[in-house]
């Protein structure tokens, strides 16, 4: 049996994993049915999405936006009971430009699932130059 903090490890790594091959189902069974995704900035993507459908129509947006250039490198992937962090760079080329930016994602349970999830871009203004 796992631990609490072993389940929100492995939640986490199945929340990145169903971002990564577009898995939309397996990324549903991992939210809350009144998650809410925090995005800072003034962008395109920014703002705070309740409830699933919003929250899963939003990341869509990202996908979408970041284009076929988007990568997104996994730096670290840390859970205890009632948090998980998620560190990775995201590189992508906009209008011929290339931008990069480390970012942080911090999840917060509950039940199993991720009810909250806040993205904290190192660099806001990378950010938003390429989901503007």
């Amino acid at each position: 049996m796992l631990t609490v903090e072993a389940e929100h490890l492995q939640l986490v790594n199945n929340v990145i994993r169903a971002i990564a091959t577009r898995n939309r189902e397996a990324l549903e069974d991992c939210l809350t049915q009144d998650v809410v995704l925090h995005v800072p900035g003034t962008t395109l993507v920014s703002g705070t999405f309740k409830g699933r459908e919003e929250v899963l129509e939003a990341l869509g947006h990202f996908a979408q936006m970041g284009g076929p250039s988007l990568s997104i490198r996994l730096h670290d992937v840390l859970a205890n009971e009632r948090h998980g962090i998620v560190m990775y760079d995201v590189s992508a080329e906009r209008e011929g430009k290339a931008i990069s930016y480390r970012h942080i994602d911090i999840y917060h349970f509950r039940d199993g699932r991720i009810r909250d999830v806040t993205g904290c871009p190192y660099d806001l203004n990378a950010f938003e130059e390429l989901y503007g």
